[in-house]
């Protein structure tokens, strides 16, 4: 079995409707593939979600709703769909990525890992150098007063550089330093101030999605539909 890579999006409301990167993403997409996949017996899948949106709405010259897609993915076989409307898409809870890609025979392995944030956002001005267009509420940048406008020179040690990745030097020398002092440098209106917070970070969560090794004649029926688009055995 090949290592997959998603490149399905999923269907988007076109009015009326909360629109979130959720809705967007492939990989919320694949979800409701498997999920459909998996309660038919790979009789249907997300194309024919996507089919009955295409012929009863696009052909129609009609929008629809997001009642209309969770009644089509609702017809199409998935299984609690309005619960997973509430607590993936409309609410705030994780994509179950660890609970649906093994109905496909698809391992998911979490990793964790902590980096610093500063959580200011920064361009270059028309002196050549990087001023703050934003900061992160809650985060080490909006804790010190840094406001738009500034010049941004130095994040501790960092020389803050248009021209390279001052970023990935804050994040590697400041890593597992949580609490820790940080002095950042600007200019503000012309003067210069050195304003006091703490190195922050927060956690990132990734998932590797590699082939279970010894899959169950439903999965592999599954992963083969995903893998080739068809349904049926």
């Amino acid at each position: 079995m090949p290592r997959r890579t998603c490149s399905r999006s999923s269907p988007l409301p076109s009015r009326g409707a909360k629109r979130t990167a959720a809705w967007q993403g492939a990989l919320t997409g694949m979800l409701f593939d498997v999920a459909i996949r998996d309660a038919t017996d790979n009789r249907k899948s997300l194309d024919d979600v996507t089919r009955a949106l295409y012929t009863r709405f696009y052909q129609r010259r009609k929008g629809f709703r997001t009642a209309d897609l969770l009644g089509l993915l609702r017809e199409a076989g998935m299984p609690d769909v309005d619960g997973f409307y509430q607590r993936y898409i409309n609410g705030r809870e994780p994509l179950p990525y660890e609970s649906v890609f093994p109905k496909a025979g698809i391992a998911v392995a979490r990793q964790t890992q902590s980096s610093p944030f500063l959580g200011v956002n920064a361009q270059p001005g028309d002196s050549g150098k990087l001023v703050v267009q934003g900061v992160v509420p809650g985060s080490a940048a909006e804790a010190a007063g840094l406001e738009p406008g500034d010049v941004l020179l130095k994040v501790g040690e960092i020389e803050t550089r248009p021209d390279e990745d001052w970023g990935v030097k804050f994040r590697d020398g400041y890593r597992g330093q949580a609490g820790a002092p940080l002095v950042i440098g600007v200019t503000r209106a012309g003067r210069a101030l050195s304003l006091s917070t703490q190195v922050r970070e927060r956690t990132l969560v990734s998932f590797t999605l590699t082939p279970a090794p010894s899959p169950s004649a439903k999965q592999a029926k599954i992963w083969s539909g995903l893998a080739t688009g068809s349904t049926g055995n």
